[in-house]
């Protein structure tokens, strides 16, 4: 019964979403008259291709991809800097082995491993604050998060 609920409402909402997009013919009848295999269909082939295109879906993906795979940036710039040597790729393989290593030793804080944290932590500020201001400026978050992790 709750499931029929459910699947019931999910029509509803993707054959409005269709009317108000202006894609009810097809979807509109494909929904109707294919119930649960219809709406599914329609999130799948319209929906998802355009959360995923828009600024925040690209974002949310990113987030979810590196979340699931949190190397695939680093191996892609190292790849990148093996083919094109260029001041650009140094500096995102530079900007993302800073957030790495500041991660790493907010994890190691949380862990209770205070002494190897506290070491990461400050390696990677030396680094960072030796860096030009356009890098500081940009790795801020990090510098924040590892000056808040080594206080706290």
């Amino acid at each position: 019964m709750q499931y029929g609920a459910i699947i019931l409402l999910l029509q509803v909402v993707c054959v409005v979403h269709a009317a108000k997009t202006g894609r009810f013919w097809p979807w509109g009848y494909v929904v109707i008259f294919l119930p649960g295999f219809g709406a599914l269909a329609y999130v799948l082939i319209e929906l998802l291709p355009e959360w995923f295109g828009s600024v925040q879906g690209q974002k949310t993906r990113s987030r979810v991809v590196s979340t699931l795979d949190p190397g695939k940036r680093y191996r892609a710039l190292t790849d990148q800097l093996q083919v094109a040597d260029t001041i650009a790729t140094r500096t995102d393989l530079a900007e993302e082995c800073a957030e790495a290593r500041v991660r790493y030793g907010a994890m190691l804080d949380k862990a209770g491993r205070k002494a190897e944290a506290k070491t990461v932590l400050t390696e990677t500020l030396a680094g960072l604050k030796r860096a030009p201001k356009y890098v500081r400026r940009a790795q801020a978050e990090w510098i924040a998060l590892a000056e808040r992790t080594l206080k706290g």
